[in-house]
């Protein structure tokens, strides 16, 4: 499925980029592979699973609803959906 991927200007010097990828996690491997600046978001257990690193929170917008899939990265793209991956804001 060719997805767009938006990401927040914080977490890496590209903005905009499109993947063909099935899966969260599949698009992020495709990410890191066309831009280093996309690894400095995540870190791996032990080589195999994909995690994202604290604060970093990614949400995909279809046609139909928005949903983090922060903890879902396994979560299936259709196609037309964007990915967004932004930095969590906290403060008082």
């Amino acid at each position: 499925m060719q997805v767009k991927v938006h990401i927040h200007p914080t977490l890496s010097l590209e903005k905009n980029m499109s993947v063909d990828a099935k899966s969260v996690a599949d698009a992020i491997i495709l990410l890191q592979k066309e831009s280093s600046s996309i690894s400095t978001l995540l870190h791996y257990d032990e080589g195999v699973e994909i995690k994202l690193k604290r604060g970093v929170i990614i949400y995909v917008k279809s046609a139909d609803d928005d949903i983090n899939v922060s903890k879902n990265l396994e979560y299936l793209l259709q196609d037309g959906d964007e990915i967004y991956i932004i930095r969590a804001i906290s403060g008082g």
